[in-house]
């Protein structure tokens, strides 16, 4: 591995926003683990059914990594940490936070780095690059802080189903970002996990609404009536009242 170079630090307005997000549980990562719950969206719902016994609530976020605890991490590795990442662990979390089920606690890093050192994942005896840190562990695969450039990049381990030479094991590596910033701000830019749930049952809706109205439509006023749809503008009354407006339906 290169000598470490200097990062520059995350804007202060990111470590913001990430700050923000580590409240809530169902907006700390980008795919929280199922939880048994309903999800309403106007008149609709959605209900989460734990299969076998339900997942403990999401707790607390992780407090941010001590000054002693990082120097213990740099100690293990034998090097420092750059200015971004060092950030990232001791100004907004130890983990738990970020893209998909969100970043390895510093230990779970550290620990990951050591473990591919020590015996690679690879197919062909390839050596795991030293300046490739694990924090992303998402399986299959990982995203490694590029410690040389400070680039954060993708490790794609199914690529290692195609072979085990050399050039599949480098083609398994792809830079996902070019900063560590840049890494946060397109997850932060993503929609949240609740906001994904509401456009589907948004689209649910609509597309239950295209093929109800035309059917309400076709009634007489004394049949609509006469299942509780009534009034001059009953159809509007229905939109709302399912979250949605008449206009959003699209049917002229």
């Amino acid at each position: 591995m290169g000598v470490v170079v200097t990062m520059a630090l995350l804007p202060t307005s990111l470590v913001a926003r990430m700050r923000a997000r580590l409240a809530d549980p169902l907006t700390r990562v980008e795919f929280p683990p199922p939880q048994p719950g309903v999800t309403r969206f106007g008149a609709f719902e959605t209900r989460r059914v734990a299969l076998g016994p339900a997942p403990e609530p999401p707790g607390p976020a992780a407090s941010p990594v001590t000054v002693s605890g990082l120097r213990q991490a740099e100690e293990r590795l034998g090097f420092a940490f750059p200015e971004d990442l060092r950030q990232l662990y001791t100004e907004v979390a130890d983990g738990g936070f970020g893209p998909s089920g969100g970043l390895a606690c510093l230990d779970a890093a550290v620990a990951r780095y050591e473990a591919y050192r020590a015996v690679s994942p690879s197919r062909g005896g390839q050596p795991w690059p030293a300046h490739l840190l694990p924090f992303n562990l998402s399986e299959p695969g990982c995203d490694a802080y590029d410690l040389d450039s400070g680039a954060v990049v993708l490790w794609d381990e199914e690529r290692l189903a195609e072979g085990d030479s050399d050039a599949i094991w480098r083609s398994s590596f792809r830079v996902e970002a070019e900063s560590l910033a840049a890494y946060l701000r397109v997850w932060l830019e993503r929609p949240t996990h609740p906001e994904r749930e509401g456009d589907l049952l948004r689209s649910a809706t609509l597309t239950h609404l295209r093929k109800t109205l035309p059917m309400l439509r076709a009634m007489t006023t004394a049949e609509r009536e006469a299942i509780g749809v009534s009034g001059p503008d009953w159809e509007a009354q229905m939109c709302r009242a399912m979250g949605v407006e008449l206009g959003d339906v699209g049917l002229t």
